[in-house]
C-alpha cells in the first residue's frame, strides 16, 4: 500500500473527495504494469480509455446525488468508461456543449490530452512566453501545448506541436507518469518536525508568550520575555509558524508591550525554512462585515482525526438584502476550512481547503434589473497564513432562488526551476437555481498569504450560477403565444499571483484559470417552455438547443419559477407527471405522491388547474430531494409526509401552513435547520424524530402545545427557543438531543411522562422514566421566564445530565416528578415561595447530597426525595404542615430535626 493510501484510509477518510481535478493533491502509485492504467491498442488510445486514466490517476470521485447528466448525443450507459467519463465530466474535463458529440471512441489526439492533463496539473506559461512551435495559431490551447513540449510529453513534428496528430500510447505513458511524479509531493504530514532558522539578528518571542494583534495590527505582547527597539526585526509565533515584523516604535505600560509594526524583507529574516502542516479552522478568527450575522458550531474531532489539528468548526455569514423593490437574504456557511502548507527553500505549497455552501433568496415585486454588485460577508484570521475575504457577487433581475455546494480547493505549487501551478477545483455536491427573470450569483474567496516565510500570494476563488431567461411574446393569433427558454449552468473560475524570495532566489508570477464554463460545466439545465408548459424543443421554429433536462435528472427541478411545474420530460419528449393527486370537495388538490428525481423541489401552486392546499400522508417518503419550497397555497402536511428523506437539508415551510402531520420529517438526517412558521399551534408527534443533523430551532409564540417526541434524537440539537405561549411539552419531546441550555416559559403548566430502560451512572445501573427532556446529557443549565409560578409535572425527568437547579422565588408549587430520575443532580436551591413540593419531585436524584427546605414550604408530598441515596443532610420548613409517606424513604440522612408546625404524615407499606 502506497503512502498516500495509507494517509487516506487511516486519517482522511472523509476528505478523499478534495482530491480533485488540479487539486495538486496526490495521485495512485501508477505505473506500467498497472492494470488499471489503459494504453489502448494499435499505438493509439481513445478519449474514453484517456478519460479513464486522468479518472483513476488523479482519483477523481463524485458523490452520488451530485451525479452530472449526459449531455451527449453519442454516449449511453452501455459504453464501457460510462461511468468515469461522468466523473470526468463532474470535474470539468469534457469541454463540449450539451447536446454535441463526445466521439468517446475515436482515438484521442494530442490536442484532447494535454489540454485535459494541464486542466488536472494547473501549469501556466510565465507571461510574455513565446511559443517553440509553429502552428500555435491552429491550437486550441497553445499554452497547454507548450507546457506539453517543456516536460517532454511529445516531440515536435517537423516543427510544429499538431494538436490533431493521435496521441500514441508511449506518449500517454510519459505523460501519466509525470503528472504521477508531481502530484505526489503534496501529501502533507501532520506530525512533520518543522524547522525555521532565523537570522541572529532577529528578536524571537517564544511561544509560550500571549501575543495578540490590536486593531490597528500592532502587537500587544503580556510580560514580554525580550528587549525590542525601533528597527529590530521581531518574530511571534502563530499556529507554529514564526511571523516576523519590522519594528517601528515600542511602548510599555503595566507589564504590556505594545509593539507597532510593518512588513521586512522577509528574505533576510529567514536562513532555513522546512516546513509543512496543516492548519484547521479551530484556530480562524472569523470576522463578519456590519450587519453581517454569525453563527459559528463546533464540530467533533473524530471527522477528521489528524493529530496536532485543532478542533474544527463550521460558520454561517448571513446578510439581508433590502435593495429598492428586491429583498431576500444572502448566506454563506464553510464547513471545516482548513490550510495545508510546505515549504522550504526550492519549493512552495500553499492551500485553502473546505467545504463551502452558497444560497441566495431574493424576491422582487417588478422585473427590472436590480444589479447588486458585491456583497461583503467577513474575513477569517487564519495565524501564521493571513487572511481570507468572503464576499457574494449577484446580478440578479426578479426573484431568485440559488444554491451551490461543494468542496473548494485554491491554492499554489511551485518548485525552483518549474513555473507556478495552480492548484484550484471546486468538487459540487449540490446545485440549483430557479428564477423568474435572469440570475448570476457567485461566491468569491480571497486569500491573502501576508505572513508566511518565503511566499508572498494573493489567491483568489469564485463560484456560482448564472441562470438566463430569454422571452419571445407573437403577436399572431397562433399557439403559443409565448416561448420562454430557460438555461443555467455552474461557472467557476481561479487566479493567483506569488512571489517566493529566499536568500539569493528571487520569483514572481500571476496565473487564472477558468475552471468551468458553459461547455465543461458539470450543472447544465435547459428547459423550453410555450404558454408555461415545458416542451423539448420550440415549435415555433427558435433554434436554442438540441438537448433538454430530462425528468430522470436530478436537476429536473430547477428553471423558470413561473412555469406549470407538475410536469417534466421523458427521455423521449413525451410528458412525464411529477405528481399524483386527489381533489376535496371544492376541486382543490391534496399531492398523494411525488414521482420525481429533482435534488432541488419547487411544489407547485396549482396542477391541470386545481389549487394545492395540501402535501398528503407520505407524499414524498423516501425521496432525495436536497431542497424543497412548499407553496402558500398549501395549509396542510400530512403525516409521513417528508419521512426517510435523508438527503433534504433545506425546507421552505410557508406561514400559511397551519398544521404538520405526525412524523411529516423523521428521519431526515440532513435537515440542519427549520424555521416553524407563525401560523402553527401544535406541533404534532414526532414531527422532526431522528433528525439528527438539526442543530437550532425556534419555536414561534403561536405554538402552544408540543407533542410527545416532536424533536427526539435530534442528536445534534443544542440550541431551542421555546414558545412564550406554551403550555404543553410532550413525553420525549426533546429527548436524547443534545440542548445545553433552556429557558422554561410561564406559561408551561402540563407535561407528560413515560417509558423506561436502565442507565447506568458510576457503575450503578439505575432504572428510569423520563419526561420531556428525557435522556438529555448535555443540559446543565436551566432558567425560568420571570413569573413562573409553577415548575409542571414530570418538566426534567429522566434529565440525566442536570446538575444544579436554582427555583426562582416566584414558583409556588413543584409538580409532580418534575425533578424525578435527575441521576447527577448535586444541587438544588428552592424558592423562598414555594408552598408545595409535589409527589416524586426529586424521587431519585441519586448524586443529591444535601437539601434545604425553605419555610414557606407546608406540604412535602409522597416520595419527594425517596431514593437519593447520597442524601445526608436534610433541614425541613419551619412551617411544615404535612410530610408525605417515603418523602425520604431510602436516603442517607443521618440526622433531622422535626419542625413543631408538623401535624400530619401519611404511611403505607412494608417489606
Amino acid at each position: 500500500m502506497s503512502l498516500f493510501k495509507r494517509i487516506i484510509a487511516l486519517v482522511l477518510p472523509i476528505l478523499l473527495v478534495v482530491t480533485v481535478a488540479g487539486a495538486g493533491l496526490t495521485a495512485y502509485a501508477a505505473s506500467a504494469n498497472d492494470s488499471n492504467i489503459v494504453l489502448g491498442t494499435d499505438g493509439t488510445i481513445t478519449r474514453a480509455q484517456w478519460l479513464h486514466n486522468l479518472v483513476y490517476v488523479f482519483e477523481l470521485s463524485v458523490e452520488e446525488q451530485a451525479v452530472p447528466d449526459n449531455y451527449y448525443s453519442d454516449l449511453t450507459a452501455a459504453h464501457k468508461y460510462y461511468s468515469d467519463i461522468l466523473v470526468a465530466v463532474q470535474h470539468g474535463l469534457v469541454d463540449v456543449e450539451a447536446g454535441g458529440e463526445l466521439c468517446p471512441d475515436e482515438a484521442a489526439t494530442r490536442g484532447f490530452a494535454v489540454s485535459t492533463l494541464n486542466y488536472c496539473l494547473g501549469y501556466q506559461l510565465e507571461e510574455g512566453r513565446e511559443y517553440t512551435f509553429a502552428d500555435s495559431a491552429e491550437c486550441k490551447d497553445p499554452a497547454s501545448a507548450q507546457v506539453a513540449l517543456d516536460r517532454g510529453w511529445v516531440a515536435l513534428v517537423e516543427g510544429s506541436f499538431s494538436p490533431d496528430t493521435y496521441l500514441t500510447s508511449d506518449e500517454a505513458q510519459i505523460m501519466l507518469d509525470d503528472a504521477i511524479a508531481q502530484t505526489e509531493e503534496h501529501v502533507i504530514d501532520t506530525e512533520y518536525s518543522s524547522t525555521f532558522e532565523l537570522s541572529e539578528d532577529v528578536v524571537i518571542i517564544s511561544e509560550d508568550t500571549s501575543v495578540t494583534e490590536g486593531e490597528g495590527g500592532e502587537l500587544i505582547i503580556e510580560s514580554c520575555p525580550e528587549e525590542i527597539s525601533a528597527g529590530d526585526t521581531v518574530a511571534i509565533y502563530q499556529n507554529g509558524i514564526p511571523v516576523v515584523y519590522s519594528v517601528v516604535s515600542v511602548s510599555t505600560s503595566d507589564n504590556i508591550t505594545t509593539v507597532e509594526v510593518q512588513e521586512p524583507e522577509i528574505e533576510n529574516a529567514f536562513t532555513s525554512v522546512d516546513a509543512e502542516g496543516v492548519i484547521g479552522s479551530g484556530t480562524m478568527e472569523v470576522v463578519p462585515a456590519d450587519g453581517v450575522e454569525l453563527t459559528v458550531e463546533d464540530e467533533e474531532v473524530s471527522s477528521y482525526a489528524l493529530d496536532g489539528v485543532s478542533q474544527l468548526k463550521t460558520f454561517t455569514l448571513k446578510a439581508k438584502i433590502n435593495f429598492g423593490a428586491l429583498n431576500g437574504s444572502v448566506s454563506l456557511t464553510m464547513t471545516n476550512p482548513y490550510v495545508e502548507y510546505s515549504i522550504s527553500g526550492d519549493k512552495v505549497y500553499v492551500a485553502l481547503c473546505g467545504k463551502a455552501t452558497i444560497s441566495v433568496n431574493v424576491t422582487a415585486s417588478t422585473l427590472n434589473g436590480m444589479g447588486l454588485g458585491s456583497i461583503t460577508l467577513g474575513s477569517v484570521n487564519i495565524g501564521g497564513v493571513g487572511s481570507l475575504d468572503l464576499t457574494v457577487n449577484a446580478d440578479i433581475t426578479g426573484s431568485a432562488s440559488s444554491c451551490v455546494e461543494g468542496w473548494l480547493v485554491a491554492g499554489i505549487s511551485w518548485q525552483k526551476g518549474d513555473s507556478l501551478r495552480a492548484v484550484r477545483s471546486f468538487n459540487q455536491t449540490a446545485c440549483y437555481t430557479n428564477v423568474e427573470g435572469e440570475a448570476r450569483v457567485s461566491l468569491r474567496l480571497s486569500l491573502g498569504v501576508t505572513k508566511m516565510p518565503v511566499v508572498r500570494a494573493s489567491i483568489y476563488a469564485e463560484v456560482g450560477v448564472l441562470a438566463k431567461i430569454s422571452v419571445k411574446t407573437y403577436a399572431d393569433d397562433k399557439t403559443p403565444h409565448q416561448c420562454t427558454h430557460f438555461s443555467a449552468y455552474l461557472f467557476a473560475k481561479y487566479g493567483a499571483s506569488a512571489s517566493v524570495k529566499f536568500a539569493i532566489l528571487e520569483y514572481s508570477q500571476s496565473v487564472s484559470h477558468s475552471i468551468y464554463g458553459e461547455s465543461n460545466s458539470p450543472y447544465r439545465v435547459v428547459n423550453h417552455y410555450e404558454d408555461g408548459l415545458i416542451v423539448p424543443s420550440c415549435t415555433r421554429g427558435q433554434t436554442y438547443s438540441n438537448f433538454f433536462t430530462k425528468a430522470s435528472s436530478r436537476w429536473s427541478g430547477c428553471g423558470w419559477i413561473g412555469a406549470n411545474g407538475a410536469y417534466a420530460l421523458n427521455d423521449d419528449g413525451t410528458y412525464f407527471p411529477l405528481y399524483n393527486y386527489s381533489l376535496n370537495e371544492n376541486n382543490e388538490a391534496t399531492i398523494t405522491k411525488y414521482n420525481g428525481n429533482s435534488w432541488s423541489v419547487y411544489i407547485p401552486e396549482d396542477i391541470d388547474g386545481y389549487t394545492v392546499v395540501a402535501i398528503g400522508e407520505s407524499a414524498f417518503r423516501y425521496k432525495d430531494a436536497g431542497y424543497i419550497v412548499i407553496p402558500d397555497t398549501v395549509k396542510t402536511i400530512g403525516s409521513g409526509a417528508f419521512r426517510y428523506c435523508y438527503n433534504l437539508n433545506s425546507i421552505s415551510i410557508p406561514s400559511t401552513v397551519t398544521s404538520i402531520g405526525s412524523y411529516a420529517f423523521e428521519d431526515c438526517v440532513s435537515l440542519t435547520s427549520v424555521s416553524i412558521p407563525t401560523s402553527m399551534e401544535t406541533i404534532n408527534g414526532g414531527v422532526f424524530n431522528g433528525c439528527s443533523s438539526l442543530r437550532s430551532v425556534t419555536i414561534p409564540d403561536s405554538v402552544t402545545t408540543i407533542e410527545n417526541g416532536a424533536f427526539s434524537g435530534c442528536s445534534s440539537l443544542k440550541n431551542v427557543t421555546l414558545s412564550k405561549s406554551l403550555t404543553y411539552l410532550g413525553y420525549n419531546a426533546f429527548g436524547k438531543t443534545a440542548v445545553e441550555s433552556i429557558e422554561i416559559p410561564k406559561s408551561l403548566d402540563d407535561c407528560s411522562w413515560s417509558g423506561g430502560c436502565n442507565y447506568t451512572l458510576n457503575d450503578t445501573t439505575y432504572w428510569i422514566n423520563g419526561g420531556p427532556f428525557y435522556l438529555c446529557e448535555n443540559l446543565k443549565t436551566v432558567t425560568f421566564e420571570k413569573g413562573t409560578t409553577q415548575i409542571a409535572e414530570g418538566l426534567f425527568f429522566g434529565c440525566v445530565g442536570l446538575e444544579t437547579i436554582t427555583i426562582p422565588d416566584t414558583v409556588t408549587t413543584v409538580e409532580r416528578n418534575a425533578f424525578s430520575d435527575c441521576l447527577r443532580l448535586n444541587s438544588v436551591t428552592i424558592g423562598n415561595a414555594v408552598t408545595m413540593i409535589g409527589e416524586g419531585a426529586f424521587s431519585q436524584c441519586v448524586s443529591l447530597p444535601e437539601i434545604t427546605i425553605p419555610d414557606s414550604v407546608t406540604e412535602i408530598e409522597n416520595y419527594a426525595f425517596d431514593c437519593c441515596y447520597s442524601l445526608k443532610t436534610v433541614t425541613l420548613s419551619k412551617s411544615l404542615t404535612y410530610l408525605g409517606y417515603r418523602a425520604f424513604g431510602r436516603t442517607a440522612v443521618e440526622s433531622i430535626e422535626i419542625p413543631k408546625s408538623l401535624d400530619d404524615c401519611s404511611w403505607s407499606g412494608g417489606c
